[in-house]
C-alpha cells in the first residue's frame, strides 16, 4: 500500500505544491472565507488532508476575512496575515490551497503563539507543539537549510501553519517517526486513519502537529477575535 496515499491527487503528487481552482479564486476575489474553504472541502483538485484540514476549519462559527492584495502589499511571500484587523492577505497570482490554509490556520493560531513565547499565557498543546518543534529542530538540523522545510522551521507559528498547508512540509513530516498521541477528537481520528496510523502506535511528526494545532485552534481563535475587537474600539 502506498504509504503517501493521503496526497492521492496527482497533481499534488507531481508538483507538490498547493492547487487551485477558478473557483476557488473567485471565492477569495470576493472575499468569502467560508465558501472558500468549502471549495477546498469538496473539491476533487484538493488532496484528501487538505480536505480535512478545511472541514476541521469550517467547524468555528467565526473566520478570519479574506482579501486578494497587490504582491507589493506583502511583506514576504505569497500572503500574511493581519492580526490586528484579523484579515488573511494573498497576493494576485498566489490563490492555492497552500496559501489560503496557511493564513487561515495563523488566523486561529498567530497571537496565541505569540502570547505563550512571550511567557504570558499557558497551553498544554503548545507546549507539546513546542516540544515537538524543538526535537525536530535538533534530531533533523537539516530541516532547517532544506528549501522544501526550512520557512516551516523558521518559528513556532510557521510551524503550526506550514503543518497545516504546505504538501512538501506535510510530507517531510510525514517520514518523521514520533511518539504516540492521543486522539480524542474526530479530526485527531481522521487524520490517524487518513495516515495509516493505528491508535495504539506511534505518531509520525506530521500526525502530532496536526493534532496538536487542532487541540489551541478553539482558544487561539477567540484570542484572534478579542484583538480584532479591541483594535475596532481603539480606531472606529
Amino acid at each position: 500500500e502506498d504509504e503517501d496515499k493521503w496526497m492521492d491527487d496527482p497533481q499534488v503528487r507531481r508538483e507538490l505544491q498547493g492547487k487551485t481552482t477558478s473557483r476557488l479564486i473567485g471565492l477569495v476575489f470576493r472575499g468569502d472565507t467560508r465558501a472558500a474553504l468549502k471549495e477546498i472541502a469538496t473539491s476533487t483538485e484538493f488532496s484528501l488532508l487538505d480536505k480535512q484540514i478545511a472541514k476541521r476549519l469550517l467547524e468555528s462559527k467565526s473566520l478570519p476575512r479574506i482579501e486578494i492584495v497587490p504582491a507589493a502589499a506583502i511583506k514576504d511571500g505569497d500572503g500574511q496575515y493581519v492580526s490586528l484587523t484579523d484579515t488573511a492577505q494573498i497576493a494576485e497570482g498566489q490563490v492555492d490551497s497552500h496559501t489560503v490554509l496557511h493564513e487561515i490556520t495563523h488566523g486561529f493560531l498567530h497571537n496565541l503563539i505569540r502570547g505563550f513565547e512571550a511567557g504570558q499565557i499557558q497551553n498544554k498543546a503548545l507546549t507539546d507543539l513546542k516540544t515537538l518543534y524543538d526535537r525536530l529542530l535538533a534530531e533533523n538540523p537539516n530541516l532547517a537549510t532544506d528549501d522544501a522545510t526550512k520557512y516551516g522551521m523558521s518559528s513556532l507559528t510557521e510551524f503550526s501553519s506550514e503543518m497545516m498547508s504546505n504538501p512538501e512540509f506535510q510530507l517531510a513530516m510525514s517520514r518523521i517517526p514520533y511518539e504516540r498521541v492521543n486522539a480524542f477528537t474526530a479530526f485527531a481520528q481522521a487524520v490517524l486513519r487518513l495516515l495509516g496510523i493505528a491508535p495504539t502506535e506511534k505518531a509520525s511528526a506530521l500526525a502530532a502537529g496536526l493534532i496538536y494545532n487542532e487541540r489551541a485552534m478553539a482558544t487561539g481563535r477567540r484570542s484572534e477575535e478579542h484583538t480584532s475587537e479591541l483594535q475596532s474600539l481603539a480606531y472606529p
